[in-house]
């Protein structure tokens, strides 16, 4: 690649350089990143898609260091360098008191994986560590990368002398930096409050602007406040991933969701260049007044340039998290609570008994150790079954007892089941414990860990109530370097399912410490069934039409394989009702009828289209409908794992005037919690907006009887608590749909990493009535 020699001098050759799709070069980027770590999670996710660049040796990281005052941040980045294999990277972190110092997932990184720094204060000064690692590269060669407030860089430029380096910063920088990428600013400017990372530190950011002496390529919030990315790395990826738990910890986000793409953008470009991802305006400077509000002036040329929206939105995602994906975990060994995405939706948890709403089962897997949930009895249990088939060998189980001595656990027993809690193996089993104070942790290892779907703890406590604060179940995560697979087992080696349904499979490697846990599932004929994989052990064998065929599971070498031989038995539902999965939802649902009951399981993002990656996801068991029409049906069941705090998880009847992801449709629909309420989409691509699309109906009881009626375009809702007396009218809307529309049951989630279960009956369809 050309290399630039008189930086300052050239603007035009600067400007020539700076264009250069670097996924050309021979050599990987150099890279130093600062980040803001903490404030938001898509710096997380900047750092992975980092880390991948450098599995595929597109990129070196030189530093990561950390521009704000939290403690957290230095072992937040050490704790993700420590994860995919390169703890050897250096850490930096600001040393001002006070500079966006609150805590927030950058903690619980921290606290969940190995690392070496304790706190920020343990990691040096990060003036000092861009001395000493630019001082130590060749000349015009490292591409820094920053991707918050600008403090860091402010502090570098004005750096004196040391031992590092016997230049001053400015000069430094010009000797050593190629380009700075800064995700900073709006383009082409002046947009009133400026942009986030530019505003929190004004004085620096102006201070680069003006005086910064390589080229500098801004990525402004437009740019990636359009992209979200993040979700492939939960679905189809380890658990315990720290962008997985970043995301899962960030306001909005979740376990399996996604994140508007700044930093990963920034970052992109910083490794690969524009390449075919986006035009790069160039020729003038760009200037940031006392506001922190930038503005793009033609002229005079700096060297400074920014980028604008040249790719198609989806393909720039999956761009982003080809990278993300391609990050490779390196040595681990530690400890991973297999319920920490149970608040999540990630599993389902039921006890014998609680003692008040207040007190219920779900405290004792909210990770909040003064929240409890409480039986009041002597002896009690309590258990998680995870979502989808998902296994996990437990190691170790840890118990946060109570506030009241008198509740404190005395007996306990933890017990695994695969079969759906009809039979339960014993791990382990204490008779005598004595927790010593409130709120205490204690953990017990399991002597033989075996892989389960469900775990039970019996409890026994010293008064006459059970209390606990927590409960974790602890699987030990370790890779050891150099250690190869030298063998996948099944846990099923056949399966029967029907077309519309489905089954789980896990895998188990042989030896467990092995270094590369990567595999690929594939099916011998996706006619027949399908299989997709939902985590780093799970699989999901969806059927398609009757057949056999069979799904292996493969090493990422190629070298182990393990097959399980799969057939398809015809579906169970009548005709001429049928199953479809709208819009693909990642985890496959699966319908069956029996005995004139619908069971119904749908995953998906919910009925809802807000952006381009969120389009209507669900299950529908439908069929043709024209004119005037009523379809009833009584709901007896829905699961409540799935994000049951805000009731994303849904069931109910669906009129649809097509399977398009953004239909016209009409619905009335019952949560977790028993609420009511009915929706629509007036338009076709119609963006959601449930405060216009939708009616609150109250509440209803279940097992509790729904109708919609369709006269011509006006539809009705009812509902009914022995379907004979249907009352008045709920709710009403008109719209007209092009006939034949679909009508039929649905299931969501509302969370793509899941599913949900409901359950009808006394199903009716009638046309013209």
């Amino acid at each position: 690649m050309y290399r630039l020699v008189a930086m300052v001098l050239v603007p035009v050759l600067l400007v020539g350089a700076l264009l250069e799709t670097r996924a050309a070069q021979a050599e990987a980027v150099s890279v130093i990143l600062d980040t803001d770590i903490g404030p938001d999670c898509d710096d997380v996710a900047a750092l992975v898609l980092l880390h991948g660049a450098a599995a595929r040796g597109e990129a070196r990281i030189l530093a990561t260091i950390c521009c704000i005052s939290s403690e957290w941040g230095a072992p937040c980045l050490d704790a993700i360098n420590t994860y995919f294999g390169r703890p050897e990277i250096p850490v930096g972190t600001l040393k001002d008191a006070g500079f966006l110092d609150g805590k927030s997932y950058n903690q619980e990184i921290a606290r969940r994986f190995p690392h070496a720094l304790k706190s920020g204060k343990d990691a040096p000064d990060a003036t000092a560590v861009y001395r000493r690692v630019l001082a130590g590269q060749p000349d015009a060669s490292v591409v820094v990368v920053a991707i918050g407030p600008l403090r860091n860089l402010g502090k570098l430029l004005q750096s004196l002398p040391d031992a590092g380096s016997p230049l001053n910063g400015r000069d430094l920088v010009a000797k050593k930096v190629q380009s700075l990428v800064c995700m900073g600013g709006n383009y082409p400017g002046a947009k009133s409050g400026g942009e986030w990372n530019f505003q929190q530190d004004v004085s620096a950011a102006k201070l680069v602007c003006e005086t910064w002496p390589t080229p500098i390529m801004f990525s402004g919030g437009e740019i990636g406040g359009g992209i979200c990315t993040g979700r492939r790395v939960a679905l189809g990826g380890a658990e315990h991933h720290p962008l997985t738990m970043a995301f899962e910890n960030y306001p909005g986000v979740g376990f399996g969701g996604d994140r508007l793409s700044w930093d990963p953008t920034a970052c992109l470009y910083a490794v690969r260049g524009h390449a075919n991802y986006w035009k790069v305006m160039t020729g003038g400077t760009n200037e940031v007044d006392e506001k922190g509000v930038n503005t793009w002036r033609p002229a005079p040329d700096k060297g400074h340039g920014y980028l604008a929206k040249l790719m198609p939105t989806g393909e720039l995602e999956e761009t982003l998290e080809d990278l993300m994906v391609a990050a490779k975990p390196g040595p681990l060994d530690f400890g991973f609570n297999t319920a920490y995405y149970v608040k999540d939706g990630m599993g389902l948890v039921t006890a014998r008994g609680e003692s008040s709403p207040g007190n219920g089962k779900e405290k004792a897997f909210d990770r909040n150790p003064r929240s409890l949930w409480q039986d009041d009895s002597a002896s009690s249990w309590i258990q998680v079954q995870y979502g989808d088939g998902r296994k996990y060998a437990v190691s170790s189980y840890a118990v946060t007892g109570g506030d009241k001595p008198e509740c404190f656990p005395k007996g306990l027993v933890l017990s695994g089941s695969n079969d759906g809690g009809t039979t339960w193996d014993a791990q382990d089993t204490r008779r005598n414990e004595a927790f010593g104070k409130g709120f205490e942790t204690r953990e017990f290892p399991v002597k033989k860990p075996a892989a389960y779907n469900a775990y039970r703890l019996q409890v026994s406590s010293v008064g006459q109530a059970v209390q606990l604060a927590e409960l974790e179940l602890v699987e030990h995560i370790e890779n050891t370097a150099n250690v190869v697979v030298a063998g996948l087992a099944l846990d099923r080696k056949s399966v029967v399912v029907p077309a519309d349904g489905r089954a789980a499979l896990n895998v188990d490697f042989l030896p467990g410490n092995a270094a590369n846990k990567s595999v690929a599932w594939t099916s011998s004929d996706a006619s027949i069934a399908v299989v997709r994989r939902i985590g780093r052990n799970t699989a999901i064998v969806a059927g398609k039409r009757e057949g056999a065929c069979a799904v292996t599971v493969t090493t990422e070498d190629g070298r182990q394989s393990a097959t399980c031989q799969v057939t398809v038995k015809p579906s169970s539902l009548p005709a001429p009702w049928t199953f479809c999965q709208v819009n693909e939802p990642f985890v496959p649902g699966a319908a069956a009828v029996a005995g004139g009951e619908f069971t119904i399981t749908g995953g998906g993002e919910g009925v809802r289209s807000w952006w381009e990656r969120v389009k209507d996801q669900f299950v529908l068991v439908g069929r043709p409908a024209a004119g005037d029409c009523r379809i009833s049906a009584r709901v007896t069941a829905l699961t409540d794992n799935a994000r049951t705090s805000d009731n994303k998880s849904i069931a109910g009847l669906m009129l649809r005037e097509s399977t398009y992801a953004r239909s016209k449709y009409f619905m009335v629909f019952v949560t977790p919690a028993h609420d009511l309420a009915c929706s629509w989409r007036d338009k076709t691509d119609q963006e959601t907006d449930f405060a216009r699309q939708s009616i609150k109906l109250g509440k209803v009881t279940l097992p509790g009887h729904l109708r919609i009626e369709r006269k011509g375009n006006v539809l009705n809702v009812y509902k009914s608590s022995d379907g004979n007396d249907w009352g008045a009218v709920l709710g009403m809307h008109a719209l007209t749909f092009r006939d034949p529309c679909r009508a039929g049951l649905f299931v969501t989630s509302g969370n793509n990493a899941t599913t949900s279960t409901a359950r009808f009956d006394n199903v009716a369809l009638q046309e013209s009535p």
